[in-house]
Protein backbone atom coordinates (compact mmCIF):
# COMPACT_ATOMS: atom_id res chain seq x y z
CA UNK A 1 0.00 0.00 0.00
CA UNK A 2 1.44 3.40 -0.94
CA UNK A 3 1.82 6.18 1.57
CA UNK A 4 -0.76 8.25 -0.34
CA UNK A 5 -3.28 5.40 -0.08
CA UNK A 6 -2.55 4.91 3.63
CA UNK A 7 -2.93 8.65 4.18
CA UNK A 8 -6.27 8.80 2.33
CA UNK A 9 -7.63 5.95 4.45
CA UNK A 10 -6.42 7.54 7.67
CA UNK A 11 -7.59 11.01 6.68
CA UNK A 12 -11.12 9.64 6.44
CA UNK A 13 -10.77 8.17 9.90
CA UNK A 14 -9.36 11.42 11.26
CA UNK A 15 -12.47 13.19 9.93
CA UNK A 16 -14.57 10.73 11.94
CA UNK A 17 -12.52 11.55 15.05
CA UNK A 18 -13.01 15.26 14.47
CA UNK A 19 -16.73 14.58 14.30
CA UNK A 20 -16.48 13.04 17.76
CA UNK A 21 -15.07 16.27 19.17
CA UNK A 22 -17.21 18.60 17.06
CA UNK A 23 -20.66 16.97 16.95
CA UNK A 24 -22.18 19.92 15.07
CA UNK A 25 -20.03 19.04 12.06
CA UNK A 26 -21.32 15.50 11.98
CA UNK A 27 -25.08 16.08 11.89
CA UNK A 28 -25.40 13.76 8.89
CA UNK A 29 -23.43 10.94 10.49
CA UNK A 30 -24.60 8.49 13.10
CA UNK A 31 -23.40 9.55 16.55
CA UNK A 32 -20.71 7.33 18.10
CA UNK A 33 -21.93 4.92 20.76
CA UNK A 34 -19.80 4.72 23.89
CA UNK A 35 -19.06 1.08 24.70
CA UNK A 36 -17.48 1.87 28.03
CA UNK A 37 -14.97 3.83 30.09
CA UNK A 38 -12.03 1.82 31.34
CA UNK A 39 -9.88 3.84 33.74
CA UNK A 40 -8.41 6.50 31.42
CA UNK A 41 -9.50 4.90 28.12
CA UNK A 42 -12.86 5.09 26.33
CA UNK A 43 -14.22 2.62 23.78
CA UNK A 44 -16.65 3.64 21.00
CA UNK A 45 -18.30 2.29 17.90
CA UNK A 46 -19.80 4.28 15.06
CA UNK A 47 -21.41 3.65 11.71
CA UNK A 48 -23.80 1.04 10.33
CA UNK A 49 -23.22 -2.65 11.06
CA UNK A 50 -21.66 -3.38 7.66
CA UNK A 51 -19.20 -0.46 7.89
CA UNK A 52 -18.65 -0.07 11.61
CA UNK A 53 -15.60 1.64 13.10
CA UNK A 54 -14.63 0.66 16.63
CA UNK A 55 -12.01 2.66 18.48
CA UNK A 56 -10.29 3.05 21.83
CA UNK A 57 -9.23 6.57 22.71
CA UNK A 58 -7.35 8.31 25.51
CA UNK A 59 -6.34 11.89 26.27
CA UNK A 60 -2.89 12.63 27.67
CA UNK A 61 -2.40 12.80 31.41
CA UNK A 62 0.38 15.32 30.76
CA UNK A 63 1.55 17.42 27.81
CA UNK A 64 4.88 19.21 27.88
CA UNK A 65 6.21 21.67 25.34
CA UNK A 66 9.39 23.65 24.73
CA UNK A 67 8.93 26.55 24.81
CA UNK A 68 6.40 26.12 27.60
CA UNK A 69 2.76 27.14 27.19
CA UNK A 70 2.26 26.20 23.54
CA UNK A 71 -1.32 26.69 22.35
CA UNK A 72 -2.70 23.32 21.21
CA UNK A 73 -6.05 21.87 20.24
CA UNK A 74 -7.42 18.44 21.18
CA UNK A 75 -4.76 15.80 21.81
CA UNK A 76 -5.70 12.11 21.65
CA UNK A 77 -4.20 8.70 21.01
CA UNK A 78 -6.44 6.21 19.28
CA UNK A 79 -6.49 2.60 18.10
CA UNK A 80 -9.24 1.71 15.61
CA UNK A 81 -10.76 -1.22 13.73
CA UNK A 82 -12.67 -0.73 10.47
CA UNK A 83 -15.12 -3.34 9.20
CA UNK A 84 -15.39 -2.28 5.56
CA UNK A 85 -12.78 -2.52 4.21
CA UNK A 86 -11.38 -4.67 7.03
CA UNK A 87 -8.48 -2.97 8.81
CA UNK A 88 -7.56 -3.64 12.41
CA UNK A 89 -5.32 -1.96 14.96
CA UNK A 90 -4.86 1.39 13.20
CA UNK A 91 -2.95 3.91 15.29
CA UNK A 92 -3.64 7.65 15.15
CA UNK A 93 -2.19 10.47 17.25
CA UNK A 94 -4.04 13.76 17.05
CA UNK A 95 -1.45 16.37 17.97
CA UNK A 96 -3.46 19.53 18.56
CA UNK A 97 -1.13 21.23 16.06
CA UNK A 98 0.47 20.57 12.65
CA UNK A 99 3.55 18.45 13.34
CA UNK A 100 6.67 18.32 11.22
CA UNK A 101 7.15 14.94 9.63
CA UNK A 102 8.79 12.62 12.12
CA UNK A 103 8.37 12.00 15.80
CA UNK A 104 7.99 8.75 17.67
CA UNK A 105 5.88 6.85 20.14
CA UNK A 106 7.74 5.22 22.99
CA UNK A 107 6.09 2.37 24.89
CA UNK A 108 8.43 0.64 27.32
CA UNK A 109 11.50 -0.30 25.27
CA UNK A 110 9.68 0.00 21.95
CA UNK A 111 10.21 3.14 19.88
CA UNK A 112 8.17 3.37 16.69
CA UNK A 113 8.62 6.14 14.13
CA UNK A 114 5.64 8.36 13.30
CA UNK A 115 4.92 10.32 10.15
CA UNK A 116 2.48 12.83 8.71
CA UNK A 117 2.71 10.63 5.58
CA UNK A 118 3.95 13.58 3.56
CA UNK A 119 0.87 15.73 4.05
CA UNK A 120 1.23 19.45 4.74
CA UNK A 121 -0.76 20.79 7.72
CA UNK A 122 -1.70 17.32 8.97
CA UNK A 123 -3.44 17.41 12.36
CA UNK A 124 -1.50 14.46 13.70
CA UNK A 125 0.64 11.49 12.79
CA UNK A 126 0.46 7.79 12.08
CA UNK A 127 2.90 4.90 12.04
CA UNK A 128 5.58 5.64 9.46
CA UNK A 129 6.09 2.05 8.32
CA UNK A 130 3.39 -0.34 7.14
CA UNK A 131 3.95 -2.72 10.09
CA UNK A 132 4.11 0.17 12.59
CA UNK A 133 0.45 -0.15 13.63
CA UNK A 134 0.99 -3.81 14.53
CA UNK A 135 4.15 -2.92 16.48
CA UNK A 136 2.41 -0.11 18.37
CA UNK A 137 -0.56 -2.26 19.38
CA UNK A 138 1.72 -5.14 20.40
CA UNK A 139 3.74 -2.77 22.61
CA UNK A 140 0.58 -1.25 24.10
CA UNK A 141 -0.79 -4.72 24.85
CA UNK A 142 2.48 -5.73 26.52
CA UNK A 143 2.69 -2.59 28.66
CA UNK A 144 1.58 -2.87 32.28
CA UNK A 145 -1.41 -0.77 33.35
CA UNK A 146 0.95 1.44 35.37
CA UNK A 147 3.01 2.34 32.28
CA UNK A 148 2.74 5.33 29.96
CA UNK A 149 3.12 5.78 26.23
CA UNK A 150 5.08 8.90 25.25
CA UNK A 151 4.59 10.65 21.93
CA UNK A 152 7.47 12.97 21.07
CA UNK A 153 7.23 15.35 18.12
CA UNK A 154 7.99 18.84 16.86
CA UNK A 155 5.41 21.30 15.55
CA UNK A 156 5.73 22.98 12.17
CA UNK A 157 6.74 26.10 14.16
CA UNK A 158 9.56 24.25 15.94
CA UNK A 159 7.87 23.64 19.31
CA UNK A 160 9.01 20.34 20.82
CA UNK A 161 6.26 18.36 22.57
CA UNK A 162 5.98 15.25 24.71
CA UNK A 163 2.52 13.84 25.40
CA UNK A 164 2.13 11.24 28.14
CA UNK A 165 -0.71 8.74 27.70
CA UNK A 166 -1.57 6.39 30.59
CA UNK A 167 -2.06 2.70 29.83
CA UNK A 168 -4.53 2.13 32.70
CA UNK A 169 -7.61 0.60 31.05
CA UNK A 170 -6.11 0.02 27.60
CA UNK A 171 -6.41 -3.77 27.75
CA UNK A 172 -10.12 -3.60 28.63
CA UNK A 173 -10.88 -0.89 26.05
CA UNK A 174 -9.09 -2.91 23.35
CA UNK A 175 -11.01 -6.06 24.33
CA UNK A 176 -14.27 -4.10 24.08
CA UNK A 177 -13.56 -2.77 20.57
CA UNK A 178 -12.30 -6.21 19.53
CA UNK A 179 -15.64 -7.68 20.61
CA UNK A 180 -17.71 -4.92 18.96
CA UNK A 181 -15.93 -5.25 15.59
CA UNK A 182 -15.41 -9.04 15.69
CA UNK A 183 -11.61 -8.99 16.02
CA UNK A 184 -10.14 -12.24 17.34
CA UNK A 185 -6.67 -12.29 18.87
Amino acid sequence: MTSDHRFAIRLGFLAAVCALFAPGLAHAQQAPKQLGKFDTWFAYEAGPNNAKICYAIVRPSKSDSRPAGANRGDIVLMIAHHQNPRRNDEFTWTAGYSPKDGGEIEIGRAKIALSTLGQQNAAGAWAKEADGDRQIVAALRAAPATANALVKATSSRGTETVDTFPMAGFQKALAEIDKACGVRR
